[in-house]
């Protein structure tokens, strides 16, 4: 039986990003088989918008959407 993941951190590093997952308790998992779908967005791709003289904040689509290997130990590599 698996825990459901409860809790993950992202780590940037050079050349793919590192997604660490952990149990309920907070302990890093030692397994894998989650299923993610990760996007990234960066400042760029927020455009400042003026409607009917009210200014508001508009999200374009994601930048990137990253392949997921999953590594089997509680962490996945992110390539975006």
């Amino acid at each position: 039986s698996c825990s459901p993941t409860s809790q993950v951190q992202v780590v940037p590093k050079c050349p793919n990003w590192e997604l660490q997952t952990f149990d309920e308790q907070g302990n890093p998992k030692t397994i894998g088989g989650d299923e993610f779908y990760i996007t990234y967005t960066d400042k760029a791709r927020y455009e400042y918008q003026n409607q009917n003289s009210s200014k508001y904040f508009h999200m374009l689509p994601f930048t990137a959407a990253a392949w997921v290997t999953d590594l089997m130990n509680g962490r996945y590599l992110l390539d975006f």
